[in-house]
């Protein structure tokens, strides 16, 4: 099998794939689901935080030559998003927000039954939000995005995140015993 780890081998572990599930009657169209940021005009995911090694790969490209199909590439958030407004949670819904806490922070927003990518296909992308400017380093190149305080590869996922070294204190939104709160700057994780 070859290592997903690479673009390559990925997309020869898709072909491989497609052919046995498809048991050789091929595939009309493929749409794949992968961390953002993604080029939609280009077909390139363009510097995914979490899979190093994968800047600027022209993913719809290279799966098109391994299939003889149509890809469609787009965030995987936004493709979970509108998984959950045609079939799941948001059914019967005009406009909604997705959000998906694992690896990254990652958001779908629906607005009047649309898909909002953003200009640059990053419009839901609540993980790379600036809490402090003066934070840790985020696999995207920030410092203090809310991935690097919380996201799955932080250091510590469930402790407070170390006090901002700016002047500026932020205030946090929580959820405590089913209820919602906004807590004053320098009391994240106390309850």
């Amino acid at each position: 099998m070859p290592s997903l780890r690479s673009p390559r081998g990925f997309v020869e572990w898709a072909a491989a794939s497609i052919e046995r599930i498809g048991r050789g009657t091929g595939v009309q169209g493929l749409a794949v689901g992968v961390p953002g940021p993604v080029d939609q005009q280009r077909g390139v995911l363009v510097n995914p935080p979490n899979l190093h090694g994968w800047k600027n790969v022209p993913l719809v490209e290279m799966l098109e030559t391994a299939i003889g199909a149509p890809v469609y590439l787009e965030n995987d958030a936004n493709l979970a998003g509108l998984g959950e407004f045609h079939h799941g949670a948001g059914r019967g819904t005009r406009t909604m927000v997705y959000l998906t806490w694992s690896t990254g922070i990652g958001g779908g927003l629906i607005v009047d039954g649309n898909l909002i990518s953003g200009a640059h296909g990053s419009a839901g992308e609540a993980g790379h939000m600036i809490l402090d400017p003066d934070g840790p380093l985020d696999g995207c190149g920030q410092r203090g995005c809310l991935e690097a305080f919380a996201g799955g590869t932080c250091s510590h996922p469930r402790s407070a995140p170390p006090p901002p070294t700016s002047s500026r204190r932020l205030p946090t939104v929580s959820r405590h015993a089913g209820e919602w709160s906004l807590e004053p700057p320098g009391t994240w994780g106390m309850r």
